[in-house]
């Protein structure tokens, strides 16, 4: 029982290091994007593939809200 307890609080600890990373990526891409729209460079492969990196990390942010699981930072 004690083994289990520790295995899930381990679980936790590994999820919440991922949803921060998650929502650190979202907003280090959302900034890059930003700078270059900003300065008007948002065309070519680069502007493209940054543009994609935030939206595949706004879509995990989603799921997350979507099955109501809240950012860590936020519940402290």
């Amino acid at each position: 029982m004690e083994a289990d307890l520790y295995e899930q609080l381990a679980r936790l600890a590994a999820y919440e290091r991922m949803h921060a990373d998650v929502a650190c990526q979202y907003e280090k891409y959302a900034a890059q994007v930003e700078e270059r729209k900003a300065a008007g460079t948002m065309r070519g492969a680069t502007g493209n593939q940054l543009l994609a990196q935030k939206m595949t990390y706004k879509n995990i942010l989603t799921m997350y809200a979507l099955y109501d699981i809240s950012d860590p930072k936020q519940s402290k």
